[in-house]
């Protein structure tokens, strides 16, 4: 083995050895003339919906100049008086990160010709991997032939052309060309992939960043299914270029027929357009259209849809209305601690987002905010508008928020060896029909945790709350009412944790203990309650020193909450949580109201067990009963499960009657989801919502998919069930087809039904 080093220069010795006339940068021409990535850019991305598709960008390495070229070769030999270099048997060369393999290697230095002949392949930077058995390279490398070229691509994807070509150090051209990211079968490699695509003649034109296509034929199972003379799209070095994208089809009984026919303008870098205009077949064209900007300090967008509905066929009503929505989004950061953005609706009517399958949301938030965080530090203030979709909702009696304000402040100094914060709330909020609120709070609060010596831990806390309302409207004959309200409370907590460490793994037992002492809550009725309507009692807020989510209520009297966590760990990894507990009502008035598990000096149970006995499976379950019937308040369960062949998601919940709140029947209902795979490319997917209480389905599916490598395609039965107005039963029967490195089409079919 003959084995050799020449730096990037070339630079000769006085006798002029054999590894001394190598090529000058020889693989670094080659690199140069891009004759490899170019191949490797002729079909790697053959998606059309590339223009808004970011994909990594190919370029020729420049390789440090007086970098070593390396080469290794069994023979070679010198002809002197031809100036012609032979390298002979298992010829290496590499050159950076570039490596070139061949069993021959001939260069001509006077006409600055290369031929590699036998087993030649060639890795490139990206690591595309190029053969062929014979190759040919002339004028500095700027013209070139290849015969009987493959590329594998870094996704595994193939190509494969009868020959290439290089002019002008620019443009490439692949005659009879296949391209296919599907494997090959290994039992008959001679059997067609599942699908390809064959072209006459490819061309890649570097300069333009484009690739063309001449008579391409795209062929399933080795039939030809499409045709199509011409098309082009982007190297993969472009990351957006104008251009249309792959259609989508759609039925509806609503609307009829549809097709949407995308097409992506690429203004600059950072802003374009995408136009989404979807032709229906009863009520016309449906506009759709989405602009984003993206700026130095943050990005934003517009998506403004609209319809003039109509009947191509004509119909008995002759209704003719416009319907549309705009749909906004903007974040901008103002320095490393402050942000400010807004998210903003509008639409013309309350089914229109869900009738077009724009929306499936049931209500509309439009806001205006500003962030600021630094360290523990917090602040936050937005105008909000909030719009309800359902026909239960009242636009008069929904509130206007303008504005609200939380903040929080820690500060760094201890006090008395405590943390010591300020915690404050503005809100201002006005309704067309109904109470107009106006409120200031703040809560200055203070705790500090001491540990002893056996490990017990006491946190004693204070904390101090102060309010003022002026509310307006409060009911139908009042006026302006002003209130102030005080709030101390004073308490202490007790944790003593016990842990036990056994050969299998190890537990954790710690009792908790809680007392808060207030005076008596005060002018309930003078007072809006906006934001504390409901209480959801459970072991997330036991400990909580209010159990009121809101700021319109405070907990009042004396009241002690007793409970303990255990947790279980085992080697294998597996786990158990348990939290148990109960709250007491020790003096004073008690603030809670009927069926919110609270309102008795006991009250009601509450536990939560999560188990995960393998890393697979995780459930979790969380109860709330009363203590005298010992009957079943609300229980909620999850479960999931994830493996090779299996994954699987439910949801349990259950409520009972709760008339003081305004539900006088037990709510029942039950979701999942499942995705259990019967073989290494199929699947079968599920999912359900059922309303026990009511006994009827929210809404159901059913799905059958396969997938491989390079093919994807779903087929769904789907039902909903929501009723409000123009909207009613729905089930849609829709097929996906996926051409991995092609893009996505579906077509589809819905029937309203209504009972």
């Amino acid at each position: 083995m003959i084995v050799g080093v020449l730096n990037q220069r070339g630079n000769k010795s006085p006798d002029e050895n054999v590894a001394s006339v190598m090529p000058r940068a020889w693989l670094a021409r080659l690199a140069a003339c891009g004759l490899v990535a170019a191949a490797s850019m002729a079909l790697a991305p053959l998606a059309a919906e590339a223009a808004t598709t970011e994909r990594p960008k190919v370029k020729i390495v420049k390789v440090k100049k007086g970098s070593k070229v390396l080469f290794e070769s069994d023979r070679m030999t010198y002809h002197r008086r031809r100036n012609v270099v032979v390298a002979l048997g298992n010829v290496q060369l590499y050159y950076g990160p570039y490596a070139l393999r061949a069993d021959r290697i001939q260069w001509d230095r006077n006409r600055d010709e290369v031929i590699a002949r036998g087993n030649v392949t060639f890795r490139d930077a990206t690591g595309n991997l190029v053969s062929a058995p014979y190759a040919i390279l002339v004028d500095e490398f700027r013209e070139g032939f290849l015969r009987s070229v493959e590329v594998i691509f870094t996704n595994d994807a193939k190509l494969a052309a009868r020959t290439a070509e290089r002019h002008d150090g620019n443009i490439t051209i692949l005659n009879k060309a296949v391209y296919s990211p599907c494997k090959v079968c290994e039992d008959n490699p001679e059997k067609a992939p599942l699908w390809q695509i064959k072209s006459v003649k490819v061309t890649h034109d570097q300069a333009a960043k484009t690739v063309y296509y001449r008579h391409a034929w795209f062929e399933f199972f080795g039939q030809p299914v499409a045709y199509l003379p011409y098309f082009s799209h982007p190297d993969p070095s472009v990351k957006r270029r104008s251009g249309f994208l792959l259609p989508r089809f759609r039925y509806s009984e609503h609307y009829g027929g549809g097709v949407t026919t995308p097409y992506f303008w690429n203004i600059a870098p950072n802003k374009d357009i995408t136009f989404s205009p979807t032709f229906t077949t009863r009520h016309g064209p449906l506009l759709d259209m989405e602009w984003r900007h993206r700026t130095r300090t943050g990005a934003y967008m517009i998506k403004p849809t609209g319809i003039h509905e109509f009947n191509f066929y004509g119909d008995d009503t002759g209704v003719r209305k416009w319907r549309g929505s705009i749909e906004t989004h903007g974040k901008f950061e103002l320095n490393r601690n402050w942000n400010w953005g807004w998210n903003g609706w509008l639409v013309s009517d309350d089914t229109f987002l869900s009738k077009y399958g724009l929306s499936s949301a049931s209500d509309l938030i439009s806001n205006v905010h500003l962030t600021g965080v630094s360290g523990r530090n917090y602040f936050n203030g937005e105008v909000i508008h909030f719009r309800g979709l359902l026909s239960t909702d009242s636009q008069s009696t929904t509130p206007l928020v303008h504005p609200v304000i939380d903040s929080s402040i820690i500060f760094d100094d201890p006090v008395m060896g405590g943390t010591l914060g300020l915690d404050s709330n503005l809100l201002s909020m006005t309704r067309e029909t109904g109470a107009d609120v106006h409120r200031a709070s703040t809560n200055l609060h203070w705790s500090r945790t001491i540990t002893d010596g056996l490990g017990q831990q006491f946190t004693p806390f204070v904390s101090l709350r102060g309010d003022i309302y002026s509310t307006s409207h409060l009911t139908a004959t009042s006026g302006t009412d002003n209130v102030a309200r005080v709030m101390p409370a004073i308490g202490l907590e007790y944790r003593w944790a016990f842990a036990r460490m056994h050969d299998w793994g190890g537990e954790t037992f710690t009792p908790i203990a809680q007392i808060i002492a207030r005076p008596n809550e005060t002018r309930m009725t003078r007072i809006s309650n906006e934001d504390a309507q409901t209480v959801e009692f459970d072991t997330l807020n036991l400990f909580s020193k209010d159990k009121f989510h809101g700021l319109d209520r405070m907990e009042g009297g004396v009241r002690a909450n007793m409970g303990f966590l255990y947790r279980l760990d085992h080697n294998s990894g597996a786990f158990a949580d348990l939290v148990f507990g109960q709250s007491f009502h020790l003096a004073g008035r008690n603030s809670f109201g009927v069926d919110t598990g609270l309102e008795h000096r006991r009250s009601d149970y509450v536990a939560s067990l999560t188990l995960s006995p393998f890393s697979w499976l995780s459930m979790s379950s969380r109860l709330r009963v009363d203590p005298k019937k010992l009957k079943l308040n609300k229980h909620e369960f999850d479960l999931t499960a994830s493996s090779s062949w299996l994954w699987t998601s439910l949801q349990y919940t259950r409520l009972a009657a709760q008339p003081a709140l305004g539900s006088t029947a037990i709510r029942e209902e039950i979701s999942a989801y499942s995705k259990l795979k019967l073989h290494e490319n199929w699947s079968v997917l599920g999912s359900m919502r059922y309303d026990i209480g009511n006994k009827e389905p929210v809404e159901e599916s059913l799905g059958l998919s396969y997938e491989d490598e390079c093919f994807l395609t779903t087929f769904k039965v789907e039902n909903t069930y929501r009723r409000d107005r123009d909207l009613s039963k729905d089930l849609k029967i829709s097929l996906a087809v996926t051409l991995k490195t092609l893009g996505e089409s579906s077509v589809g079919t819905t029937a309203n039904r209504v009972k």
